[in-house]
């Protein structure tokens, strides 16, 4: 097609796919369900391509499991990462190539969060989207508290969250902003941000009383 070749190579056999003269584009598709070894492989063998022909990699997939390939480029620091890593979940599509009957249709499938909402197989939840987790942590950074002090006069609270057995037990203190104008404009919602996290680690063996600990949270308010 247009002087080039187009060539499909199986994920089973990555040798097929070695000593290339001059690739210029390869697609990896559903790369987060090859075998664990055929993960490793088949992106050491695309990347040994970038000082040669310089191709463009694309590797697209749904979500497997965690630890696999896309779950590994997904740690990588943002400075050593060679991909530009781009999440679309069904939102991008609604409305578009999805109808709300058919994602409520598709709602109904038990693999609706890893096939649509970009979870991995039995390890995230399906309260929040991931929009909704990039808006938050956007949020979070905008009102940080470097950037907005703590007001002293306005309503604050806090969650203790007792962890027993294994668990750790967690505090989350939240301020209320009452006078975030541009958040009231376009949300229409009052907002809370997180003040701070503090984890205590098994309370039960630390022997940290539960007194002791309502002391602690005390301390946070004042």
């Amino acid at each position: 097609m247009n002087g080039c070749l187009i060539v499909p190579y199986p994920s089973n056999h990555i040798d097929s796919f070695r000593s290339l003269d001059n690739p210029k584009f390869i697609l990896l598709d559903e790369a987060d369900f090859f075998r664990k070894g055929e993960q490793e492989d088949v992106r050491h063998v695309s990347e040994r391509y970038i000082g040669k022909s310089d191709p463009y990699i694309v590797i697209v997939s749904t979500p497997n499991n965690p630890g696999g390939l896309f779950y590994q480029i997904e740690q990588e620091p943002e400075d050593t990462c060679i991909y530009k890593r781009l999440k679309m979940d069904y939102n991008y599509g609604h409305g578009k190539i999805y109808t709300r009957e058919e994602i409520d249709n598709a709602r109904k499938s038990p693999g609706f969060g890893r096939e649509y909402e970009l979870q991995y197989l039995g390890k995230i939840g399906n309260v929040f989207n991931s929009l909704q987790i990039d808006k938050t942590i956007e949020l979070g950074e905008l009102y940080s508290l470097d950037k907005m002090p703590i007001n002293d006069y306005t309503l604050h609270s806090v969650g203790v969250d007792v962890g027993f057995g294994s668990s750790n037990s967690a505090i989350v203190l939240t301020e209320f902003l009452k006078e975030v104008s541009y958040m009231r404009k376009n949300s229409k919602m009052a907002i809370h941000r997180i003040l701070s996290i503090s984890a205590f680690t098994r309370i039960e063996s630390t022997g940290i009383h539960g007194s002791l600990l309502m002391e602690a949270i005390g301390h946070l308010l004042i």
